[in-house]
Order: structure tokens, then sequence, then C-alpha cells
């Protein structure tokens, strides 16, 4: 997994989902060189033989973040998919959230 001098992670995009038709909260993509679930199950010693993480060519991977970012990372991204782009990312969102209404 890399010391965690070496980790990363940042939002690139930033949406906005409508819970109930009412209530606005904040979706982001969150940019990481390193696959948070592999990295888990690697620390874990639960990876299955010829596992490897999701990372793209450039060694980057995306996931979703669901509510306001804490002031600190790291962040704890969702399951709900490891992305090799941000199109991707989006794409899939707007998409499949029953909830998503628009990227900002």
């Amino acid at each position: 997994m890399g010391d965690a001098t070496s980790l990363c992670q940042a939002p690139v995009a930033e949406g906005i989902c409508v819970y109930g038709g009412v209530s606005e909260y904040p979706i982001y993509v969150i940019e990481q060189n390193y696959d948070y679930f592999y990295s888990m199950a690697e620390a874990d010693g639960t990876l299955e033989d010829g596992e490897s993480p999701c990372l793209n060519a450039e060694g980057k991977v995306y996931y979703l973040f669901f509510g306001e970012l804490p002031e600190s990372r790291p962040y704890a991204v969702s399951s709900m998919g490891a992305f090799t782009s941000l199109a991707e990312a989006k794409s899939w969102a707007s998409a499949n959230l029953p909830y998503f209404s628009r990227w900002l």
C-alpha cells in the first residue's frame, strides 16, 4: 500500500443529490493513487489469489463520496464502485443514483 505520505486523495468533481425532493446533499468524485478496498484486504491478509488493485494506466482510481467532506483525510469512500476515469465515475453516478440531481 505504500507509506502514508505517498497516498493521495483529492476531490475532483462535485454534484448534488436531492433526497425526498427537498434535502440537497453533496456527492464528490474522489481521485486517489491507491485502491482503497484492495489496500484494506491486503492489510487484513484477505486478498484472493491473483487479485490486483483497480488502477488506471496513470495509477489512479476514482470513488464516490456522499455528504460533506470531513476536515481531514483519509476519506472513507463508497464501495459502489472503483472507476478508472472521472468520466466513468460521473456517468455511473448520473445513471444509477436515484437521488442524483446534477454536477456542479
